[in-house]
């Protein structure tokens, strides 16, 4: 089902505009917990949505910034 996911914030990107990529309800927690620097755990369902960062593999927070 077509749908519309919104972030801003340190280290997601500014003025993006993502279109035609797989994402899920299922997606939402594990990036968010990427944004803490919480570990997913392997039973949860869904990805990090590394697309939506300045740098992919980076979290957007840092330890200091908690």
């Amino acid at each position: 089902m077509p749908g519309s996911f919104f972030a801003m914030g340190p280290g997601i990107k500014h003025n993006a505009r993502l279109m035609g990529f797989e994402a899920s309800v299922y997606d939402i927690t594990p990036t968010i917990l990427h944004i803490y620097g919480i570990e997913q755990p392997k039973q949860m369902r869904g990805r990090v949505l590394t697309e939506i960062f300045e740098n992919n593999q980076n979290k957007a927070l840092s330890s200091s910034s908690k």
